[in-house]
């Protein structure tokens, strides 16, 4: 399943935490703190850094582990043809399974979002519409009370829809890319690398629409995402600021949060 496909290297074995989640509520609930004592650029700087974690969660590559196995494929593959060259390590360097694999899977990651923001930047309509109206069978998914953790049911709701994606955005992406990314020690450089130039030649025009297929759709729930906790944070410190009563409630309810 990919949305759980996850190898325990580098932390302890247990459970892989996240907490998208929890930083929108707290930056969210610091913006209302913020907005309910009169510093409303403050509350507006905070709510754009809760629309991070939310955002971040949009894209389905950021919402799995790994999320394709043939990385892991084209990993082993690598390995064995350098194992066999330099006879198992013993006349040069063999590098490990998960170390070709992560390099793997960071070109993959890296053109997919250098990519898509290319087309952003340069008025990529599709793109740029699908970020601006609303999904309505996702908007339908999203939290509707502005009182309760709504940046936590929002930001879990998006990880929910976007994660079943996140496979199918790295396969869509794979098939796109020129093949030398599969590579060991081929690393794609967003400073100063084209996304373009990483394309691999014979892509046809059937696989690079898959590929935006899953951006619009992306965008489309990210941007649905923003604009409904957007609506439900205002509508809190609002309904909060109509006594003085009203606002020290507020505030004691988001203190003990």
């Amino acid at each position: 399943d990919p949305p759980r496909f996850a190898v325990p290297a580098g932390w302890p074995e247990g459970p892989v935490l996240t907490f998208a989640a929890e930083m929108c509520q707290a930056h969210l609930d610091l913006a209302a703190l913020a907005g309910l004592s009169g510093y409303d650029g403050l509350a507006t700087s905070l709510t754009g850094q809760a629309f991070h974690y939310l955002e971040d969660v949009g894209n389905p590559i950021h919402t799995v582990q790994v999320g394709l196995y043939d990385f892991f494929k084209d990993a082993f593959f690598q390995r064995l043809g350098i194992s066999l060259m330099t006879g198992g390590g013993q006349f040069g360097e063999l590098p490990t399974l998960g170390s070709i694999g992560i390099g793997i899977l960071s070109n993959h990651h890296t053109i997919s979002e250098q990519l898509t923001e290319k087309k952003m930047l340069g008025g990529e309509q599709r793109l740029l519409t699908a970020m601006t109206t609303d999904d309505a069978g996702f908007l339908a998914q999203l939290p509707n009370d502005s009182v309760g953790e709504f940046g936590i049911s929002a930001t879990r709701a998006l990880i929910k829809a976007s994660a079943p994606d996140g496979g199918p955005m790295y396969a869509a992406t794979r098939a796109i890319t020129d093949e030398r990314y599969r590579k060991w020690k081929v690393s794609f450089d967003d400073k100063n690398d084209d996304p373009e130039a990483a394309l691999r030649k014979g892509a046809t025009e059937a696989e690079m629409e898959a590929f935006w297929a899953l951006q619009v759709r992306s965008l489309g729930r990210a941007g649905t995402a923003v604009r409904r906790v957007w609506a439900l944070q205002e509508a809190f410190v609002n309904d909060a600021k109509t006594t003085p009563e009203a606002t020290l409630a507020a505030k004691h309810l988001v203190l003990e949060r």
